[in-house]
């Protein structure tokens, strides 16, 4: 990280890793497995390097055999401690070899481009062959080609989208998220010395039958059996599905594509369908949680019936805080009273929040942060790679690791508040914003600025807060991923309060850039113990062109 003088509060390492137990009481107590299998998700928290302060991952459920959870670890899926086990969401890789072709035979890959989405579920596959690539996804129960990434859309054979839709699990972490959602109804057994995992993620699509058959018949899930070796690694994923069996098939796992992440990937992958040959691979390029988009054209073919959702892993844990209730303090005209100190940490039942290993602070903290982002903004489809590009850049195209203020919205809820019946003031460790509440118009003016934090303009709609800025520069990121934006984007932010705790969260509108407005997570934030100090502190770049891995942003 970047040497600098910066004066925290006692508590940032705290807040970076979520707080002590400062009020155990909304905990509910340790959490046991109810004879269901399935416990209720809780959630903890992780602070967010370079601006956007605290959230949330999803914790290991106490019915998770415990098998589950080593072989989640040893992929990278596993990280932080208290436990998370759904830490890669998302992967991108690249391979060479051979696939099945629609004549039966194998085809010599050119390159075989894969992005994936475990949480959506969704896969796009791109596959060269004598120079002509073919592009197929599959999203929300629906298939479709492409004309190259997020181009032009026309609908695909249900039998080759119920194929797409398979691939999903054929990969370690498919296997494995499999097995973590299944929880306590995880079958562990022996098989030839070896252990395999069974179970049903009630999340899966189901695929339909009599769709990619034309036979009478219901929706068939999966249940796919996990293998794993001593030393805790997947070995194969089978399972059935629309009337085919599935095997895949994993080996020389390697390090080397993520060395700074510690999230490992095979490089020998293969795929059979009915017993025969699928694909056999040798991949050539992994990345773990990155910037991929499955976006539904209305020309797509229904493939599968989704079953239940998954609940976001922020949208999670923001429910059950606001459950907890609170008189929230109003100002003398009558309205919510944001005045104080808003970086009180959040308890876990599972104890303190620590290291998960040794030396794992920048590894865990870069893989969960970013796998935890599952809403991420729609940029139009010629800027997806520019995305990427920057993410994984080095250090030095970050605006804020050069000491750059970290602007609207990256900086989030604010960590400290002042207000009176005429204006309002938001700090952060590198911003101070006045603000009038009195809804002023934003003029002419106001647009053509070139600031980080925007000229912003309050009034209030009920009990929430509603700040519209415009006048931005295009230096700052939207998010620490290479989130870029115009200078001709508005931000709208809403902020409301429940008892101690504060809500808040910005709405982008960049036409230039965006195909929608993005809604950010909505973020919470607890109010600190009286006489506890904000964060607050002044940056200054000493040895950005030292570090010792550029490449690593954690």
């Amino acid at each position: 990280m970047i040497v600098g003088t910066w004066l925290f509060a006692t508590t940032a390492l705290a807040q970076l890793h979520g707080g002590p137990p400062e009020q155990p009481g909304d905990a509910g107590g340790k959490p046991t497995c109810p004879a269901s299998g399935f416990a209720p998700p809780l959630y903890g928290t992780v602070g967010v390097n370079g601006g956007g302060g605290q959230f949330a991952y999803e914790l290991a459920s106490p019915c998770i055999p415990q098998i589950v959870r080593d072989a989640s670890e040893a992929v990278g899926m596993g990280r932080e401690f208290p436990l998370g086990v759904k830490n890669v969401t998302t992967i991108i890789w690249s391979a060479k070899g051979s696939m099945a072709n629609a004549n039966g035979g194998m085809d010599k890959l050119d390159k075989l481009d894969v992005q994936m989405n475990y949480f959506s579920p969704a896969v796009r596959l791109a596959w060269t062959v004598g120079g002509k690539t073919t592009t197929q996804v599959y999203a929300e129960g629906k298939a479709w080609t492409e004309q190259g990434e997020g181009g032009a859309a026309s609908p695909l054979a249900a039998s080759q989208g119920e194929l797409l839709a398979s691939l999903i699990r054929m990969t370690p972490f498919g296997g494995i998220w499999a097995a973590v959602e299944a929880e306590g109804t995880v079958k562990v057994t022996k098989v030839g010395g070896k252990t395999v995992l069974t179970g049903t993620s009630p999340y899966d699509d189901k695929v339909e039958v009599t769709t990619v058959l034309g036979l009478p018949g219901k929706a068939v899930g999966l249940e796919p059996k996990l293998t794993v070796d001593v030393k805790d690694l997947p070995e194969t994923v089978s399972f059935s599905s629309g009337g085919h069996s599935y095997v895949a098939t994993f080996s020389d796992y390697r390090l080397s594509w993520e060395p700074d992440y510690r999230v490992i990937f095979p490089a020998k992958i293969k795929w059979t369908r009915d017993g025969k040959p699928l694909a056999d691979l040798d991949v050539s390029y992994f990345h773990s949680n990155p910037y991929v988009l499955f976006p539904v054209p209305a020309n797509s073919t229904l493939v599968a019936t989704p079953t239940k959702k998954r609940t976001p892993f922020q949208e999670g844990f923001v429910a059950q805080k606001a459950a907890l209730g609170g008189t929230t303090p109003k100002t003398a005209d009558g309205h919510p009273d944001f005045t104080g100190a808003w970086n009180g940490g959040f308890p876990t039942p599972y104890g303190p929040y620590e290291l998960r290993h040794p030396g794992t602070l920048e590894p865990d903290q870069a893989t969960v942060q970013r796998g935890i982002h599952l809403n991420k903004p729609h940029y139009k489809p010629e800027f997806w790679s520019k995305v990427r590009g920057l993410d994984y850049s080095k250090v030095d195209v970050d605006p804020s690791w050069a000491c750059a203020p970290t602007g609207v919205p990256r900086q989030m809820a604010p960590g400290k508040i002042m207000q009176n019946t005429s204006e309002i003031l938001f700090h952060n460790g590198d911003s101070n914003r006045f603000i009038p509440l009195d809804g002023r118009k934003l003029t002419d003016e106001d647009f053509d600025q070139s600031t980080f934090d925007g000229i912003g303009s309050a009034h209030w709609e009920g009990d929430t807060l509603v700040v519209e800025s415009v006048g931005f520069n295009d230096v700052s990121w939207l998010m620490w991923q290479g989130y870029f934006h115009s200078n001709q984007m508005k931000v709208t932010e809403r902020l409301w309060r429940k008892g101690d705790l504060l809500f808040y969260n910005a709405t982008v509108n960049d036409p230039e850039v965006l195909v929608e407005p993005w809604t950010t997570d909505t973020v919470v934030r607890r109010l600190a113990p009286a006489g506890r100090v904000g964060e607050t502190g002044i940056c200054e770049e000493l040895d950005l062109d030292q570090m010792y891995d550029p490449y690593n942003r954690g």
